[in-house]
């Protein structure tokens, strides 16, 4: 289960069940607060304070310690404040606080950064059938996961669920004024792969990705639930069915992404 600091009341809810029903082994992955209150010039133990914040309540509302994984918010956090914040992680990690570290990404740079830190064992990243910004990075995902064990979790397999509307009017928000080829060819797609069923086309695709090991996709409901895990009963699509795809998919500009 992913969830984090920022998110609401995510984690007392997920808290709650999992002392209700210590029998449920799920990995749960939190995130770090975003830490917003601090700014640049910010003291070492006003830092240190807010991590420490973050950490003392992700444990008390999911009823964790230690915590199974903690997660960067930003990754610029590998670097502000002298990397005091990432350093105390790590610190906390080796006292047996923190069982795993990773960072979510935002763009190849900070995926650079974060494949770097020998520490991170977890790396959440948006990825969708559209999305070519990692190509250059995908050998060395493959060569670092060779000598280090690294997962790599994708989310936004659907494009924040821009993937699977047909309004042009929700493409020309995300900056897509010529939308229509790009509409036109995901339900093309869908049609030949899963029977028009965009959705379940938008997590095959990323599923199969060989340097992916996770999709995280939101629920809100039980039949969401439902509906989401049935998309991982089926076998794992061919190199040829992704690489097709793959070549045939239409560009679109990184504001879109």
């Amino acid at each position: 289960i992913d969830t984090a600091r920022g998110y609401g009341n995510s984690e007392s809810a997920i808290g709650q069940v999992l002392q209700q029903h210590p029998d449920l082994s799920f990995r749960v992955i939190t995130k770090l607060s975003p830490m917003a209150e601090l700014n640049t010039d910010s003291s070492a133990s006003s830092v240190l304070a807010h991590v420490n914040a973050s950490l003392s309540a992700s444990m008390e509302t999911l009823g964790q310690r230690p915590l199974d994984t903690v997660m960067l918010h930003r990754a610029s956090h590998f670097l502000d404040w002298k990397s005091i914040a990432w350093k105390h992680l790590q610190s906390l990690q080796s006292q047996g606080e923190i069982k795993a570290l990773g960072v979510s990404v935002q763009n190849p740079d900070e995926l650079a950064l974060a494949l770097a830190e020998e520490a991170v064992s977890i790396i959440q990243l948006p990825f969708n059938l559209l999305d070519g910004r990692w190509q250059e990075a995908i050998e060395q995902i493959r060569e670092i996961k060779r000598t280090r064990q690294v997962e790599i979790h994708a989310r936004s397999a659907l494009l924040q669920g821009l993937l699977t509307t047909s309004d042009p009017s929700f493409w020309y928000k995300a900056n897509m004024d010529n939308c229509l080829p790009v509409i036109n060819w995901i339900q093309q797609v869908a049609e030949r792969y899963t029977n028009g069923n965009i959705i379940r086309l938008c997590i095959e695709f990323v599923r199969a990705q060989d340097w992916i090991d996770g999709v995280v996709i939101g629920v809100t409901n039980l039949e969401q639930l439902e509906e989401n895990t049935s998309y991982f009963s089926t076998p794992v699509w061919s190199p040829s069915i992704v690489n097709e795809i793959w070549r045939n998919r239409p560009e679109i500009q990184e504001s879109t992404l």
